[in-house]
């Protein structure tokens, strides 16, 4: 037996939506939710819903853009393990792989600043998909 709900709110906590509100638009109008909202893998009412409350929906990231996010995370990751490699390895080694020692510094500047931004690319991603 399903317990009665007599306080409009569901199960969940959240209020209970019993009031139904309709719009009239223009059919590019309907066309320009429909596409929004399918872009951002909502419902229609709850596209709508983000809307009047003043939230910004954004779209989902597509299948392509998350296997080249994987990527990126998989190259950052190797590019770490060299760089603590690296790290830990005497001035000679250090030259013996890179020739001279401005090269070598600007390979770790180079390496260093494109870790940091994937790391920031990473993080708005994960953000934005919340």
């Amino acid at each position: 037996m399903k317990p009665t709900n007599t306080n409009d709110t569901t199960n969940t906590g959240r209020a209970a939506r019993t009031c139904r509100v309709d719009i009239r638009v223009t059919e590019t109008e309907a066309a320009e939710i429909e596409k929004r909202r399918a872009e951002c893998g909502m419902t229609r009412s709850e596209y709508c819903r983000k809307l009047i409350t003043g939230h910004k929906p954004r779209k989902r990231i597509s299948a392509e853009e998350l296997d080249a996010l994987n990527l990126l995370a998989d190259c950052r990751g190797e590019l770490i393990r060299v760089r603590n490699v690296l790290k830990g390895k005497p001035e000679e080694f250090k030259l013996q792989c890179f020739r001279t020692v401005s090269y070598m510094q600007w390979w770790i500047t180079a390496v260093d600043s494109v870790i940091r931004r994937w790391t920031d690319i990473i993080k708005t991603a994960r953000l934005n998909s919340l």
